[in-house]
């Protein structure tokens, strides 16, 4: 079953919380990014084909706003 798009949004609000701590705990981007990809998991695992996409766009926002995919500082 998948989740609404509420509780995806509560969800992806939720991680966006507690990436100060995830960039902290895990300052190596070999050990962040797998950390990171198991909590997006937990979320895209229960996103509809319709949310897909908007999903995937937040994540990378995230990701983004907190200086991951290229820009990752450590």
């Amino acid at each position: 079953m998948f989740a609404t798009k509420e509780e995806l949004h509560r969800r992806l609000t939720k991680l966006e919380a507690n990436m100060p701590w995830l960039v902290k705990e895990y300052p190596l981007r070999r050990d962040f990014y797998p950390e990171f990809s198991s909590y997006a998991d937990e979320i895209t695992d229960q996103t509809s084909p319709q949310d897909h996409e908007w999903v995937s766009a937040e994540l990378s926002r995230i990701l983004i706003k907190f200086g991951g995919v290229d820009g990752f500082a450590p």
